[in-house]
């Protein structure tokens, strides 16, 4: 699966309502992503890190939260002080 294989697959779990089959997909991607076979790319590996240690739960909360905001939106911009401390 891509990466816009799976967001497209978490955007449409979110515009079906959440039924019993999405629910048990969005399970299965995290679980896969605390067992490191998932990775999101739009995430550095320290903020992977602490979302897997924050359980499963944890990490659907993000999906959905990733799926609803496009990428570099809460960063800050290129260039600025910010930025260039995130590692």
């Amino acid at each position: 699966m891509t990466n816009n294989e799976f967001w497209s697959s978490v955007s449409a779990i979110i515009s079906n309502g959440f039924n019993n089959e999405d629910l048990v997909k969005l399970e299965n991607y995290a679980e896969q992503f605390i067992n490191r076979q998932l990775l999101f790319e739009r995430y550095t590996q320290s903020e992977q890190y602490g979302c897997a240690e924050g359980g499963r739960l944890h990490v659907i909360v993000t999906i959905l939260a990733g799926a609803e905001t496009p990428a570099d939106k809460l960063t800050a911009p290129r260039g600025s002080f910010k930025k260039m401390m995130c590692v």
